[in-house]
């Protein structure tokens, strides 16, 4: 949405997620697992859930800006699901410590978007977290900033 929005909290949002991107890229290779993000194309993936997942958030995201906020809160909610799934199940240190870092990541951008549709006065309900734990999110400050933002 960086490029349909003049809204510069996309383009943040788009740079933070390429390096996540590249964390867990990074961690499949060293594993020698397949990423589950990855992608055939830009905007194509291997995965048919991310698939999906992902051209539902365009769709949505591309009606307006309001919807392109609810539509990426979304997809952050999604991810702490995923992040908070991994973490329980690493069984590396450095696999854990990249995960936990995401999330933070994940975290603090669903705080900043909260933020946005709040003064935006845009009604957003969560959808994939329950609400008390979104609210303990929104709600709380903004975690240190992730290790890979000083690459």
């Amino acid at each position: 949405f960086s490029q349909k929005y003049d809204f510069a909290q996309f383009e943040e949002l788009y740079k933070a997620e390429q390096s996540q991107l590249q964390a867990i890229k990074q961690l499949a290779k060293k594993y020698d697992i397949e990423n589950p993000a990855a992608k055939k194309d830009v905007g194509q993936f291997k995965n048919p859930e991310i698939q999906q997942f992902y051209d539902e958030f365009l769709k949505q995201g591309n009606k307006n800006l309001e919807e392109a906020l609810k539509a990426s809160s979304k997809a952050e909610e999604v991810a702490i699901q995923i992040y908070l799934r991994s973490i329980d199940g690493a069984e590396k240190a450095d696999t854990k410590f990249v995960f936990e870092q995401l999330n933070i990541a994940a975290k603090n951008h669903l705080r900043l978007l909260a933020e946005t549709l709040e003064e935006k006065e845009v009604d957003y309900k969560p959808e994939h977290l329950d609400q008390p734990d979104y609210n303990r999110i929104i709600h709380s400050s903004l975690e240190p900033r992730p290790w890979w933002r000083f690459w």
